[in-house]
């Protein structure tokens, strides 16, 4: 997995099929991850905790309504476009739906390493099943990055007969 954390994750990519827009204002896209205190403001305390500054510095942000252009910054901003409800609004129902009672083709670019064999291949279809497909959804709409690619490398194994490592470039699905 990269760890570029402000690109979008490659599997949520081609299977979401949609960019979430990020909130035009810090105190909506902090709320939204880490929760609000009880007069209805951001939980600064649990922000900074989660970010690694003090509560102080998550109420100076929100009140200038700007994150910084750092590790703090990106990460907050990678978080909530990772995190379960921003995924689960963002995936369209229908597409959704289809995926999951139709399977999908996908498409691969990027080094595939089949038990010991490790090549470059481009634009390699493998036929995911309605299972294999739903197991992938479910992690990516659980925000697991992880589980999902490691779902899809299960799928890739089933289809080409081993253990498979998966280095992607692009991920395009069908369907």
């Amino acid at each position: 997995m990269s760890d570029d954390t402000s690109d979008p994750d490659p599997v949520w990519a081609a299977f979401g099929r949609t960019a979430a827009d990020e909130p035009t204002d810090v105190r909506t896209l902090l709320s939204d991850l880490y929760g609000t205190n009880q007069r209805g403001g951001v939980d600064a305390k649990t922000a900074g905790a989660e970010l690694g500054v003090s509560a102080r510095t998550v109420q100076r942000w929100v009140k200038a309504d700007r994150l910084p252009q750092n590790a703090n910054g990106t990460k907050a901003r990678s978080d909530w476009r990772a995190s379960a409800d921003v995924r689960a609004g963002r995936m369209n129902a229908r597409r959704e739906q289809r995926l999951r009672s139709k399977g999908t083709t996908i498409r691969f670019t990027g080094t595939l390493k089949v038990s010991t064999d490790s090549r470059k291949r481009t634009d390699l279809p493998i036929e995911l099943t309605p299972e294999q497909t739903s197991d992938i959804l479910d992690a990516l709409l659980a925000g697991n990055d992880e589980d999902a690619r490691i779902a899809l490398e299960d799928a890739f194994g089933d289809a080409l007969g081993g253990d498979v490592e998966l280095a992607i470039e692009a991920l395009e699905t069908r369907g």
